[in-house]
């Protein structure tokens, strides 16, 4: 009889016996094969924007800096690891680190030896050092981007959209701490500052309620082709800059660097944030209508007035009408003076808009008895030129009379597109890590900006040229 140490035994043999048949099945697979990265789809993608990015100029400057010094880890596949950042949805460095050295895929595609050595995290580090020297040659590579992009795309810059977006810190509060070197704690955020914006949210029930957001950080003001929703200016300032005096010179980079763009410009589109007398004009010097919605700022004790309809409206009598029978309201709607009947009080009557003159920089109203066919007592008593055409000029009060005049549903129409940029900042969250991220300090999150945008329009660019225009916004996808 077998003993209970026999059957053990015979047991365990068995055991392996079986694990050894199991294992015999599976394929033994290469750690690393250049053959691969041409299957795997996320790879194909990374290599799109690192063959589109005009990064030589920039590479060949730093390589020229190294000179003959230590060459442990090159610059050309380190500036490509940087980039791979951008695509890969990591949020810090740490854990991109993480994955070189788990993924000899992706290392190889940056240009890393496959079984050689591969970079730290103070390798990193001094890179990134060395890059915030040189942030002004990332933005000449955006600039290049954008001039492509334009050759590509003969309506790019046809429709502008603007707008900010807060960036946050992760740092709570600036640090007052120092290092031994009495240089400022590079953990603590010294550059960012408190920032507030204010909407209005109509609740369920119909009420409207002012919402104060606060944040502590940066802003990027950018600039986006509604049509394509791609980039093509941008800047980055402290939280607490206001968005509409960076308008005018965003307007005046574009056109010292990209003419071309400007010639095309016909719209821009942004909130009320930038109504302004000196954005309206800034943008029709050259040649593009300002789509912003009005700030009602005119006060409250100026009083109200009834129209025909017998909704209330604040109105300003037009300059130089000595019988005051003409006045608008702050979207430029032109009214005229209206009485029902003899010994009736006076009401105010919309006028009917009939276009934009571009010769005569004036609009055209018309009498609305005479246009819609209505009854208006006052008709043949009401002077000459009214039964006709009034005409005013943008000059009479330049930041309500605008040549889309923003009571009209052309306005609203072309108004829309300004969600373009909307989608951008999206992207820029979910997609290229700004919604998490671990940027602290002013150069930095330009630096960290530039090279997001450089990736969009690199991408677009990419498929553009790969015969993939129908999906050459994505940065996802494959193919």
């Amino acid at each position: 009889m077998e003993t209970a140490q026999q059957n053990d035994v015979k047991i365990n043999k068995d055991h392996f016996l079986i694990q050894e048949i199991m294992m015999a099945i599976v394929a033994q697979k290469h750690i690393f094969s250049w053959e691969s990265v041409d299957n795997l789809p996320d790879l194909a993608r990374i290599e799109l924007v690192l063959e589109n990015v005009p990064d030589e100029p920039l590479v060949q400057k730093l390589e020229d800096r190294r000179g003959k010094g230590r060459n442990d880890f090159a610059v050309r596949p380190m500036w490509n690891l940087v980039l791979t950042f951008l695509l890969t949805g990591h949020i810090s460095w740490a854990s991109l680190l993480r994955e070189l050295h788990r993924n000899r895929d992706l290392a190889g595609l940056c240009g890393f030896t496959p079984f050689g050595k591969l970079p730290k995290a103070h390798n990193l580090s001094r890179f990134l050092a060395l890059l915030l020297e040189n942030v002004e040659d990332v933005l000449k590579m955006f600039h290049v981007l954008v001039d492509t992009i334009g050759e590509l795309l003969p309506d790019f810059g046809k429709r502008l959209a603007v707008d900010s977006k807060a960036i946050r810190s992760r740092a709570v509060e600036s640090s007052e701490k120092l290092r031994k070197d009495g240089q400022p704690d590079r953990r603590g955020e010294h550059d960012a500052a408190v920032a507030e914006k204010r909407q209005f949210v109509e609740r369920e029930n119909g009420t409207v309620e002012e919402v104060l957001y606060e944040w502590f950080g940066f802003k990027l003001h950018l600039v986006v082709d509604s049509e394509h929703q791609l980039p093509v200016a941008f800047e980055v300032t402290r939280g607490l800059e206001a968005d509409s005096p960076h308008l005018k010179p965003l307007l005046e980079g574009l056109e010292e660097k990209h003419p071309e763009i400007v010639a095309r410009m016909e719209e821009i589109a942004a909130d009320k944030a930038y109504d302004s007398e000196d954005n309206i004009l800034a943008a029709q010097a050259r040649g593009a209508v300002l789509l912003c919605p009005t700030r009602k700022m005119w006060k409250e004790e100026d009083g109200s007035i009834l129209d025909s309809e017998g909704n209330e409206i604040k109105l300003k009598l037009l300059p130089g009408r000595k019988d005051g029978d003409l006045a608008y309201d702050q979207d430029g709607q032109l009214y005229c003076a209206f009485q029902a009947g003899p010994g009736k009080p006076w009401t105010w009557r919309a006028l009917a808009f009939k276009g934009y003159e571009a010769d005569r920089k004036a609009l055209k109203y018309l009498c609305p008895a005479r246009v819609y066919g209505i009854e208006c007592p006052c008709l043949e008593d009401c002077r000459k030129g009214y039964k006709t055409m009034v005409r005013i000029k943008l000059s009479e009060d330049p930041r309500i009379f605008v040549p889309t005049p923003r009571h009209t549903i052309k306005f609203e129409r072309l108004y829309n597109n300004r969600t373009a940029v909307e989608r951008v900042n999206s992207v820029l969250d979910t997609v290229l890590g700004f919604e998490l991220h671990t940027v602290r300090g002013l150069v930095m999150t330009k630096l960290r900006v530039a090279l997001a945008l450089c990736t969009m329009l690199a991408m677009a660019a990419g498929r553009i040229r790969a015969g993939q225009r129908y999906i050459y916004r994505s940065l996802v996808r494959a193919s």
